[in-house]
């Protein structure tokens, strides 16, 4: 008889916990992600009929609130956003403070209500990535302008090669590869989260660097000049001495013809 009592305690209890469930359940978090400055759309998966009372949460701060019969909704806070007739909240002009978990009450007229959570991932838009390189050292760099760090994948056709850590100078981020082969067409993928931005150059590097190049044509100018300007200064040296030479051989010849007239 005891364990009888127990068996249908048990199943009560279940069916107790059951239908609580039923009644305030939440939905699996869900993730969406939105761009800095962009828009975000926030659905809601499980909207019944018979939901009377609609209202949007970022955390514990209402947002917005809707009377599902006449479809005008009350905002709470100044924000840029909207609440469309059928439960979707829209957010606008997209900044870090609206990143969290968002939570929307769906109240019915017995007073139950359903929630659903929403987490937003606002995320730093990626600009489109450079790549450069030296022939001379053979090096490639893939630079992007943005302030969070994102990953970088470097890859060639022909080989691979080694990354150094990526660094950050004046507002970017540069990723350094070495290569063996730097000729050939080369990849930069940049991405962070959801977001992705790829950029490919062919790079040629069968001559001489052009850096290299105006670096010897300069250093020849250099040489060039100092030998000239090195011939005049002997030039002008050799100039001045028989100049003066010249002079002492007319002083004394005019000494001598002096002396001889006395």
């Amino acid at each position: 008889m005891g364990w009888k009592m127990n068996l249908r305690g048990t199943v009560l209890t279940s069916y107790v916990v059951i239908l609580f469930c039923l009644k305030g359940a939440a939905a699996s978090n869900r993730n969406i992600h939105g761009v800095l400055g962009g828009s975000a759309f926030l659905d809601i998966a499980n909207l019944k009929e018979q939901q009377q009372i609609l209202k949007w949460l970022l955390g514990k701060t209402l947002i917005a609130r809707m009377k599902m019969s006449d479809s005008k909704p009350t905002y709470s806070l100044p924000c840029m956003c909207e609440l469309y007739p059928n439960g979707t909240l829209r957010l606008d002009n997209l900044t870090q403070k609206q990143d969290g978990q968002y939570t929307v009450e769906m109240h019915d007229s017995e007073g139950n209500v359903l929630t659903e959570d929403i987490n937003l991932h606002i995320l730093e838009n990626i600009s489109q990535p450079r790549i450069k390189w030296t022939c001379s050292t053979k090096t490639v760099t893939c630079e992007v302008k943005r302030q969070k760090k994102p990953t970088f994948q470097l890859s060639q056709n022909t080989e691979g090669g080694k990354m150094k850590e990526p660094k950050f100078v004046n507002d970017t981020w540069t990723a350094e590869w070495r290569v063996k082969n730097i000729s050939g067409k080369f990849k930069c993928i940049v991405s962070e989260e959801v977001l992705k931005r790829t950029t490919e150059q062919q790079v040629n590097c069968s001559g001489l660097d052009m850096f290299l190049i105006l670096t010897i044509a300069g250093g020849a100018i250099v040489f060039v000049i100092f030998v000239a300007v090195l011939i005049y200064c002997i030039r002008k040296k050799r100039s001045q001495r028989r100049q003066a030479r010249g002079r002492n051989f007319s002083f004394c010849y005019l000494v001598t013809v002096s002396l001889s007239t006395n």
